[in-house]
């Protein structure tokens, strides 16, 4: 099926997601792309081991992808912020969780656990009262989207509708 035809058929039977966005929906699975156009460190450490923000920009030179990424012996968190539009966003917040500690020859990540928070006109899209949500997971969305508030990076964010 030709592209423009399967992204009007998507959009047709879509979530509202897919709906408010198509691209953000194609690149939230997408992987981040490697090396970001800069890396700054944390101000508020989490762990001992530290953290980085990192920031990938389009061509306009504004901030499309930003990833706080807080290391741990046993494991990381990256919460990742993938932004489509002003009022077209997502935060992804992925642990990894590794085999032993890191400092171990042959340590692995053996599991990761995803949260994934999709923004539309700047509010938190949320299933319909016939799907059991967890009564925490706008609280948490909102904790998610807070961290990137942090002084260090929000000057390197674009205005983003909430």
């Amino acid at each position: 099926m030709p592209k423009p035809l399967l992204a009007l058929a998507l959009s047709l039977c879509a979530t509202p997601a897919l709906a408010c966005s198509p691209a953000l929906f194609e690149r939230l699975d997408a992987p981040l792309s490697a090396p970001p156009d800069e890396s700054i460190d944390v101000a508020e450490i989490r762990s001992v081991e530290g953290g980085e923000w990192q920031v990938w920009r389009g061509g306009d030179g504004a901030a499309r992808e930003v990833a706080r990424i807080d290391y741990g012996e046993m494991g990381r968190l990256v919460s990742r912020l993938v932004v489509e539009a002003p009022g077209a966003y997502a935060v992804t917040v992925t642990q990894f969780i590794y085999s032993v500690p890191i400092y171990i020859a042959g340590s692995t990540t053996i599991r990761e656990e995803k949260d994934i928070y999709l923004f539309c006109d700047g509010q938190l899209l949320q299933p319909g009262e016939d799907f059991a949500l967890d009564p925490a997971y706008a609280e948490r969305a909102a904790e998610a989207l807070a961290l990137f508030d942090a002084p260090e990076i929000a000057g390197h964010l674009p205005e983003l509708a909430r």
